[in-house]
């Protein structure tokens, strides 16, 4: 593979998941998508998009069990409604970023396994049954498309670890 090839992969994934996080968040009814990857038992932010394409940084990382809400999810295997946030233990950086409103914490998992979570806020006290049974519907689908992104993501390190390795090997043969 050409490393140019993995450099404008890498340059259109960010823009993918971004679009993807935009389109689920206007899919679902939300404000706002914002998705965290779990890896080795952190939440680690991957992206926070508005549904107006405006992007929002600086939430986490965190520990699974750190925040109630995304352990309960996790641990369920469903979505979990969160009204208050301050009961519910979400961190105070998504209130003072996102304000008081009702978010909806869904378990990303693909092929039965852990992805991460996924919140949706709308801005809003209130989230509909509608509103949750299509969250719930396209999470599967973000989970497989984010597992993807980072397999790819995966490969194209150990390539760039491979082609330094045959730079290497091939200053020391040429010498």
């Amino acid at each position: 593979m050409p490393v140019r090839t993995v450099v404008t992969e890498r340059v259109r994934r960010p823009l993918s998941l971004r679009a993807l996080a935009r389109t689920t968040a206007q899919a679902c009814g939300f404000a706002r998508c914002s998705v965290l990857v779990c890896t080795d038992g952190l939440l680690m932010p991957l992206v926070s998009q508005l549904a107006s394409g405006k992007r929002h940084e600086g939430l986490g990382p965190y520990e699974v069990h750190e925040v109630p809400a995304f352990a309960r999810a996790i641990t369920e295997r469903r979505p979990v409604l969160v009204r208050d946030a301050h009961r519910d233990g979400l961190p105070y950086e998504w209130t003072a970023a996102f304000g008081p409103a009702a978010r909806l914490v869904v378990p990303l998992l693909c092929d039965a396994g852990l992805v991460g979570v996924m919140v949706l806020d709308g801005g809003t006290l209130l989230i509909s049954r509608d509103r949750v049974r299509r969250a719930r519907a396209l999470a599967p689908y973000l989970a497989a498309a984010i597992r993807s992104a980072l397999s790819v993501t995966e490969m194209d390190n150990r390539l760039r670890a491979a082609e330094t390795l045959l730079s290497v090997g091939r200053t020391i043969g040429s010498t």
